[in-house]
């Protein structure tokens, strides 16, 4: 089974998320990141808050995009992040020196994201 490729970015004009495809330098006046929603609808995002869906879910079916703040079942926080190495990463708050894989077998919550929520990262 292949995994379901989209990325999720923050507009530049309302700071509103928008999932859809990923396209960089499309528009000719734009420099910039955009997200493509359905079939014409475009929104110019801002660039550091690009992440690609895992491929995965939560417990309660949300999401988990690279980005995400989330939670164990024993209450360990972890960045969802992108390892050139080994794909998607769970990277534990306060130790970014250690990393896990993130499987499908992990319960896992989204309680968060770097961006909208740095606060969660103290």
């Amino acid at each position: 089974m292949m995994r379901e490729i989209k990325f999720r970015g923050q507009r530049n004009d309302n700071n509103e998320w928008v999932i859809g495809d990923l396209l960089q330098n499309y528009i000719h006046h734009n420099s910039g990141t955009t997200i493509q929603q359905g079939g014409c609808v475009f929104y110019e995002v801002k660039n550091e808050t690009v992440g690609q869906y895992t491929g995965l879910k939560d417990k309660n079916g949300v999401e988990i995009y690279e980005g995400d703040i989330v939670k164990d079942i024993y209450n360990n926080s972890f960045t969802v992040r992108y390892n050139e190495y080994c794909s998607f990463m769970l990277y534990p708050i306060g130790n970014e020196a250690e990393f896990m894989a993130i499987y499908p077998t992990i319960t896992l919550i989204v309680i968060g994201n770097i961006h909208s929520n740095p606060e969660l990262l103290k």
